[in-house]
Formats: C-alpha cells, structure tokens, sequence
C-alpha cells in the first residue's frame, strides 16, 4: 500500500523567542553569570563581550575589535530594550520574559543530549524556488526540552516543551516533507552508489525533496554541540520524498556507499529513538 504522508504542525507552538547568534551568545553569558552569582561563586557581574578571531595585521585587528565592540554593544541595546537583558548585564528574574527566558537557558545548560537535525530542500527550478538549509537542534534533559532552530540568515529561534515526550514529534515536523510516499512494503535491495559517487545521488534515490543528517552529541564532548558537530560524530543520513524513503548511517567521517529503502514508520521510529 502506498500513501502520501502529509505533515501537521504541532497545534499552538511558536517560538518563544527569536535572536541572533551574538544576542544567544550575549544572554548565555549572563545566564552563566547569574547561575555563579546565585551560588555564591562570583561578588559581581563581569560579561566580557564576544569578540571574533583578531587577525595577526594590527591595523586589520583594531578594525576588527571596534566593529565586534559596536555589534556587541547594538546587541545589547536591542536585548535590553526587548526586556531580555537587564542594566546589569544579567537575564532579569522579575518579568516574565526573563523567567522564561531563564527557564530556556536553564534546559539548554542542563541538556544530557543534543539532537541535532541538519535539513536541505531541494531546489524547485519550475517555480525559481531556491535550495533551502535549516538546523534544528533539541537539547534533551529529564524534565524538559528546548527546540532550536537556526536558519541561513543566523537567526534562533527556540521553543520550550515541558513534556519531553513531544521531542520526537518536533523532528517529524521538520524531517518529513507533505509529499513524502510512504510504501508500508518497503524493502528491496540497497541503493548502491556507483563511480560517479554523491554525483548519482538524485538519480539513485528517485529525486528525493528533502535530505536530511541526524546525529546525538553530549553537550561534555563540545562546548556548542548545535553549533559546529564534529566530523567523526556517528550519524544518519535520510532522504525522503515522492520515491519514497531512504536511510544510510555514516561512521567516522566516511560518507554511506549504500541507501536502504524503508517506510515512514521506520524513519519515525528512528527519530523517535534519538530522544531516549
């Protein structure tokens, strides 16, 4: 039997808040100072700002340093006025934006695992629709999730789930694709990559809409797991659309030579297993 799978968003959830890279590396840092200055571990607020690479030319490095200091101070200004961002440099405690903002880093520097989704929709060329890239990225603890999408346009935006429960429905949202064909008989032999390599792709796999890599970082191993996975780092490849469904599992860097055909059931369940 086969059947065309159709997509349906989570009823009522929106991001709770959208930033920028730099404004998510502002608050992460005052969240972390809040957290010392809670404990007793630091007598004030220090929050040094986020500068990039200084390059080895001195007159190149000054610009580079006053261009950093003048996006980190327009960050600030723009967190502060959102309510995000106290005068102190800390997450404020008495909105309830900033408790919920709270509540998201704190989920975020709790996170036992990482499950980050990397997407890619292809290009449709009748409609002069360009090839799109988006990051989804669930950071998993006991109680609670955070949802944590980043764009090609250095947005993130993220999302709270009190109920851990739903973290694999937010990666179904994002993996299959309306016109995904579902062949519940799914099977047969393995596609097999041929001389031509990632070349054959398309072909090989019946035009697939959407491809997509999954892999389960633990936040000790890197210090922004979401941000930049490592090479090595185990993971699964997926493509999906109306020829149906492939799998492949690529180790230690070395790409799949072989996709495996199977049904939509499997790819839910495969999504559903990186949240335990």
């Amino acid at each position: 039997m086969t059947q065309t799978h159709e997509t349906r968003p989570r009823p009522g959830v929106a991001p709770i808040v959208v930033l920028t890279l730099l404004e998510l590396a502002i608050l992460t840092e005052a969240h972390r100072i809040g957290t010392l200055l809670e404990a007793g571990e630091l007598e004030h607020a220090t929050s040094p700002p986020t500068t990039p690479p200084i390059p080895t030319d001195a007159r190149a490095s000054a610009a580079v340093d006053e261009a950093a200091r003048a996006a980190h101070a327009q960050a600030r200004s723009s967190l502060q006025a959102r309510g995000l961002l106290g005068a102190d440099g800390l997450v404020p405690q008495d909105t309830r934006s900033g408790q919920v903002l709270t509540t998201l880093l704190d989920v975020m520097a709790l996170a036992t695992s990482v499950v980050v989704v990397e997407r890619i929709v292809g290009a449709i060329e009748e409609r002069d629709v360009p090839e799109r890239h988006s990051t989804r990225a669930l950071h998993l603890c006991d109680l609670a999730a955070v949802v944590q999408d980043l764009t090609d346009e250095g947005l993130v935006a993220l999302d709270l789930l009190l109920d851990p429960g739903e973290a694999a429905g937010a990666l179904v949202d994002v993996v299959l694709p309306p016109d995904v064909r579902d062949a519940s008989d799914a099977g047969g032999p393995d596609r097999v990559l041929g001389p031509a390599g990632a070349e054959s792709l398309p072909d090989l796999l019946d035009r697939p809409t959407v491809l997509v890599e999954t892999m389960v970082i633990h936040p000790d191993e890197d210090d922004d797991p979401a941000a930049h996975p490592g090479p090595a780092t185990p993971s699964t490849l997926l493509a999906l659309g109306p020829g149906g469904c492939f799998l492949a599992h690529r180790t230690a860097g070395a790409p799949p030579t072989a996709y495996r055909p199977v049904s939509v059931r499997e790819i839910q369940d495969h999504l559903g297993s990186l949240c335990r």
